[in-house]
């Protein structure tokens, strides 16, 4: 679809070329080293939308545990709870235009959504330009208040392809827009190279600080005579879909090729902006036009790229994993190929870019998407669903527990467990019996200890839990409970102690200690 509708995905398999050592970029591929992981990848369903062709996934990042997903005739559905709610969010079908790439592309949700209510929205309007524009939520969490549109900022596209589409706030706080360079066999108009235009860039702009926005101090071109001042990077073709990794800061771009390469392009957290990542110029790694001596340094190279010659068509930037569930896939970044139905997983190595694999899905991937958490999921453009990028559960380990120990015939208390490779799924165990567990991180379990629980002296075993497929159940930590202390009376010579002599002394099992010494002829006092 993104610059790949009609194309037909060749015989060749980007797997076997994969095998064979492909060279992506300026890395190359491992022999794939993690192949342990794509053999534990799978996908379970999320939510379907039946025929509706779904274009991005988000999440508003204010607690509701809600994904929100975009259906390209112009309309934004939540999923919540599992089930995707019968009345969209947004529905703004009357305002967009819906053929051939365009449609409604994205949303984000403003960083201070939960205060503000605001969301921006990426689609086509009638006359087939891209805007940007603002929304509200209404009173009904789940509903958006559709006529409170305030328009951001409108970008007439030449071409009805290569409309770019994807909205992001940064770790910056600023909304980072991607737009393609207009459509047109090889950019015809040089437009992606062209400062004066705002197509073929991404796009970076302060929505909070004027009406409709203002341009960043900082931005990269915002003092050169001819230049566009919210143009953050340029010289990309089709940046379909990026992302900034939630850990670094890093953002990583899919540009979706012409004629023969495929990229992923990378811009590090610390980057004042500026990149010039060579389109039309360049197609990857490879000269485009002209069709040679077109590198005079000063493009930024992919730091993945593969032919069309290896199967692939049109790329799908996705994300770095950061999520709780699956610490096996920390640190890697899942991309796809449209055409192909291929998800690519790959590795940043002090700088250098690695593959590490490759997976054979059943699914058109349109885009990927984070929940609040940092699981992910993949939106199936023929489909019509979303799912939940799976592994094998990790085997838990519990290092310790706190408390330790308490007095039997207490109140009910919350333990705390620390230990490693927790995950939302992970339950406690007490003598074998499961408890409510809430997550608190990786590393930090807590669960309700009942009353009944520590009714009775004695000793339980805590352990963790985590499901099949993998998991499996930690060591367990010895948790004691203590019997409560005895109050004796303290014997004298002269017969037992008033209250002033009342003593306290532990209890020796099921007697007091008194009466054990007594037994055996040397309680305080005997001849």
């Amino acid at each position: 679809m993104w610059g790949a509708f009609g194309v037909t995905s060749s015989s060749a398999h980007w797997g076997g070329a994969l095998a064979a050592g492909l060279s992506i970029g300026p890395a190359t591929v491992g022999r794939l080293s993690a192949q342990d992981i794509a053999g534990q990848l799978r996908f379970s369903k999320f939510a379907g939308f039946g025929s509706l062709f779904l274009t991005s996934i988000t999440n508003a990042a204010d607690g509701s545990g809600r994904l929100f997903v975009t259906s390209q005739e112009g309309r934004a559905w939540i999923v919540k709870d599992g089930k995707t709610l019968p009345t969209p969010f947004l529905d703004i079908r009357s305002r967009t235009s819906y053929d051939d790439e365009r449609g409604l592309l994205s949303i984000a949700f403003d960083p201070a959504y939960e205060d503000n209510g605001y969301f921006y929205a990426y689609y086509t309007d009638p006359d087939g330009n891209s805007v940007v524009s603002r929304f509200e939520v209404s009173e009904d969490p789940d509903i958006a208040a559709a006529f409170s549109e305030t328009f951001v900022i409108s970008i007439e596209q030449p071409f009805p392809r290569h409309n770019g589409g994807q909205l992001q706030f940064g770790p910056d706080g600023y909304l980072y827009i991607g737009t393609g360079d207009g459509g047109g066999t090889g950019d015809p108009g040089n437009r992606a190279q062209n400062l004066s235009l705002l197509l073929g860039k991404i796009l970076r702009i302060d929505v909070h600080g004027g009406s409709p926005y203002r341009i960043p101090s900082n931005n990269p071109f915002r003092f050169q005579p001819g230049a566009r001042d919210e143009i953050w990077a340029y010289g990309l073709r089709n940046p379909w879909r990026f992302s900034f990794d939630r850990e670094t800061g890093d953002l990583l771009i899919g540009d979706v090729g012409q004629s023969a390469v495929e990229e992923i392009n990378f811009q590090p957290a610390h980057s004042s902006g500026g990149e010039n990542y060579g389109w039309r110029l360049m197609e990857g790694g490879k000269c485009h036009n002209p069709p040679a001596d077109c590198q005079d340094g000063a493009f930024v190279p992919p730091v993945l790229s593969y032919e069309h010659d290896a199967g692939g068509r049109s790329v799908t930037g996705g994300y770095v994993y950061r999520g709780d569930d699956f610490p096996q896939l920390g640190g890697l970044y899942f991309y796809a190929d449209w055409v192909t139905r291929e998800l690519f997983f790959a590795r940043n190595n002090g700088g250098t870019w690695t593959n590490q694999g490759v997976v054979d899905t059943a699914y058109h991937i349109t885009a990927f998407g984070e929940d609040e958490r940092g699981e992910l999921y993949v939106a199936d453009w023929s489909g019509g669903a979303i799912y939940r990028i799976e592994a094998d559960h990790p085997r838990p380990s519990l290092l310790s527990i706190v408390p330790e120990e308490v007095m039997a015939g207490g109140a009910s208390f919350t333990m705390t467990l620390v230990g490693t490779n927790f995950t939302s799924y992970s339950e406690v165990l007490w003598n074998s019996k499961p408890l409510p567990t809430t997550i608190v991180g990786k590393s930090t379990l807590q669960a309700e200890i009942a009353a009944t629980d520590i009714a009775n002296a004695g000793m339980a075993a805590v352990a963790v839990r985590n499901p099949q497929p993998g998991g499996g159940t930690s060591a367990s930590v010895t948790f004691t409970i203590e019997a409560p202390p005895v109050i004796v009376p303290e014997i004298f010579e002269d017969g037992v102690g008033g209250a002033s002599g009342i003593t306290t002394l532990p209890a020796c099992g099921r007697i007091p200690c008194f009466q054990a010494a007594r037994s055996s002829g040397v309680a305080s006092g005997a001849p």
